[in-house]
């Protein structure tokens, strides 16, 4: 198993790398700026877009997030690197983002809750990174 790249696509998207199923890097990037790097990645998962009844977002938000998610698939898309959509519900249910974070850090070794920690960033752009993170441990089996 080679490098991972796990993106939580929004605003300021999350994303996390892992390497063996180890976390090495997380932090954010925005739409208009620069992605994370795609030198030495052979599988990047994506979170869709999924639409909740229940708790209803505008449609053109949706719209907007599916074409990151579209131009994401893009960028990344090669002969070595295969991507992967992943809906919400499949990796984390209908847990609230704190609970969801909690049992992912719960996971985390040291070294690994120190890249988090380090990360420093603004509080309102934080849970995209660690739902980046969260989703690189779910589908790390761990």
């Amino acid at each position: 198993m080679g490098l991972n790249l796990y993106i939580d696509p929004g605003t300021c998207s999350g994303y996390a790398y892992f390497e063996k199923a180890v976390l090495i890097a997380c932090g954010i990037f925005t739409s208009d700026g620069v992605r994370p790097s795609a030198t030495g990645v052979e599988f990047v998962v994506i979170e869709r877009p999924q639409v909740y009844p229940q708790n209803p977002v505008p449609a053109n938000d949706l719209v907007t997030l599916s074409i990151l998610v579209g131009r994401l698939t893009e960028f990344y898309s090669s002969p070595v690197c295969k991507v992967e959509h992943v809906l919400p519900r499949a990796w984390k249910g209908q847990l609230p983002k704190e609970v969801c974070w909690a049992r992912a850090a719960a996971k985390l070794s040291m070294a690994e809750t120190l890249i988090v920690e380090q990360a420093k960033l603004p509080r309102s752009s934080v849970h995209n990174m660690r739902d980046a993170v969260a989703l690189g441990i779910w589908h790390s089996d761990r």
